[in-house]
């Protein structure tokens, strides 16, 4: 089912809901780690997020398929977004009015991932 989710992703897409079983057989790019982390050791964010991937996205006249992972937080207060992109190697953590972008080249881009969710979007 086509469904947009959140308004934290971009209206372009057409987002599919996926569980992480299939996040992990679908995606092993750049980041995949962070949501290791977070499922063994931060269970209580790792339990309110929800997966997706998106099934085309529309731009300029094109569709394309994006092999990007993406995950919202809820916690009926808040609510963030995680984005994997393989093809950028960048991690991208925003909601409505702050955004980070962790690229692979960054010393211990996986843990200043999880500092970032911690200090900036579970309050």
């Amino acid at each position: 089912m086509n469904s947009h989710p959140s308004e934290l992703l971009y209206s372009s897409g057409e987002f599919v809901k996926e569980n992480y079983e299939n996040v992990t057989m679908r995606y092993s790019g750049f980041g995949i780690e962070l949501l290791t982390i977070l499922k063994n050791n931060y269970n209580e964010i790792f339990s309110r997020l929800e997966f997706y991937k998106d099934q085309k996205t529309h731009h300029q006249g094109l569709d394309y398929l994006l092999p990007d992972s993406f995950s919202i937080y809820r916690n009926g207060v808040d609510e963030f977004a995680i984005q994997l992109d393989p093809e950028i190697e960048v991690i991208c953590i925003w909601n409505k009015h702050r955004q980070f972008e962790i690229n692979s080249y960054q010393e211990n881009p996986i843990q200043i991932s999880i500092d970032i969710i911690l200090e900036k979007f579970i309050i």
